[in-house]
């Protein structure tokens, strides 16, 4: 092969040639990710002209999808993990995952807190907090796989009727043919119709496939570079910061993430897959922005790859699966499913243990009292005026006003995590 490449007999490439090749003719590693080439065209076509039938008598904020993902939350770039000003030190990625679940609408709206999923009801870092359910306004659950599953998709769709017959909102929210999906969903909702998608179609007629996950995904990685990148010093890997990452800061990372993201991401998406919207939309889809490259290059010395990091874990399991007897096609999707279990690489259950070990080992320190918060505040003050950060003046302002009238009254606080939930007033 080689002789026909160079013309040179016994052509032996080393790794830079061989790279320097790959970047001349464009070669490059890739993953099939999704069902994109096996969605049946004349299924999508029929659906599309179904669905204005379909969402007929809804508003855009009453048309809704939601779908599930799985996020390695402690998950670095594979290659080229490397300390600042110093070589590749490597490392691996993390199989310690999450399960989440977000419900967004036509309009671009958030419906409601996304639902994460963990594999411990009583994570040691949750130890502090005052309702277990609602770390940083997340609906949380747990099951040993971290996995959705039909009964807790029910306890949950039940919970979000109450909300929309309070509000008075006849919803259609279209959901895919998961096994966590049932049709048996439907029974005793009163205020949401529940539509599923055709199946093996999700990639090109579910909105949250479409790029909105995608862009949760992204926003969520860069606050994980960023926080390690931040704290790398001689003598510590990348991989050992990522590594003391816990559960409850990958969830208020998440929940920043999706509090970032755009509703024209949403209502783009939404377009994508043939719903017609009302709101109009100037800004870019952009999924990877300035920061995020220059986080991802710092950390792998290359910008190559930064769209496989984002979607590594999109085919990871998030249900039990089962397969369709009734189907024409059901021994080909048994070989596949089979086939994705093997190359999903599960961790086996010593290995699980011991990352739900290390993950509760991390136990939060006593909330500090006023007069040490306001300690604190007093350096970040001083850190922000030597700095010249004009734009925290007034966030910090506002906190250290907070905290003062807090200590002043000798109103007695037990978690500091209440200052930040009481309305800042002046």
């Amino acid at each position: 092969m080689s002789d026909k490449i160079t013309g040179i007999e016994d052509f032996t490439a080393s790794n830079g040639w061989l790279e320097s090749f790959k970047g001349f003719y464009g070669i490059r590693e890739t993953r099939i990710v999704g069902e994109g080439d096996d969605v049946p065209v004349m299924t999508v076509k029929a659906w599309l002209e179904r669905l204005p039938e379909l969402t007929e008598g809804y508003s855009s904020s009453d048309i809704i999808n939601m779908d599930e993902f799985a996020v390695f939350f402690k998950a670095l770039p594979d290659k080229g993990l490397r300390e600042k000003g110093k070589s590749s030190r490597g490392g691996k990625k993390s199989k310690l995952r999450i399960t989440g679940a977000i419900f967004v609408s036509l309009d671009g709206e958030k419906v409601c807190d996304p639902i994460i999923i963990g594999r411990s009801a009583k994570p040691r870092c949750f130890k502090k907090l005052k309702d277990l359910q609602r770390p940083h306004n997340a609906n949380y659950f747990s099951n040993k796989k971290a996995w959705m599953n039909s009964d807790l998709m029910k306890t949950f769709l039940t919970r979000l009727d109450r909300k929309f017959l309070a509000e008075n909102r006849k919803v259609i929210l279209f959901m895919d043919n998961a096994t966590c999906h049932p049709p048996t969903l439907q029974d005793g909702l009163v205020n949401i119709n529940l539509k599923f998608l055709p199946k093996n179609t999700t990639s090109k007629l579910q909105p949250c496939d479409a790029g909105i996950i995608q862009a949760l995904k992204s926003r969520y990685r860069k606050l994980l570079l960023r926080h390690v990148i931040a704290r790398v010093s001689d003598g510590k890997r990348a991989s050992e910061i990522a590594d003391s990452v816990n559960i409850l800061t990958a969830i208020r990372w998440l929940m920043d993430a999706w509090r970032s993201l755009p509703s024209e991401t949403i209502v783009k998406c939404f377009e994508k897959c043939g719903f017609k919207s009302s709101v109009s939309v100037t800004t870019s889809d952009q999924i990877v922005d300035e920061e995020f490259e220059g986080l991802f290059k710092e950390l792998t010395g290359s910008s190559s790859g930064i769209n496989e990091y984002i979607d590594f874990d999109r085919e990871v399991q998030i249900c039990e699966n089962s397969v369709d007897t009734s189907s024409v096609s059901w021994r080909e999707d048994l070989r596949r499913k089979c086939i994705k279990l093997e190359t999903e690489e599960v961790p086996d259950a010593a290995a699980s243990a011991s990352d739900d070990d290390k993950d509760d080992d991390q136990v939060p320190d006593e909330p500090p009292k006023a007069s040490d918060v306001l300690q604190m505040l007093d350096k970040i003050q001083n850190f922000v005026d030597y700095h010249q950060c004009d734009h925290l003046q007034n966030t910090v302002s506002e906190l250290v006003k907070s905290v003062e009238k807090l200590q002043i009254s000798g109103k007695k606080q037990s978690d500091i995590r209440l200052f930040f939930t009481e309305s800042l007033t002046a």
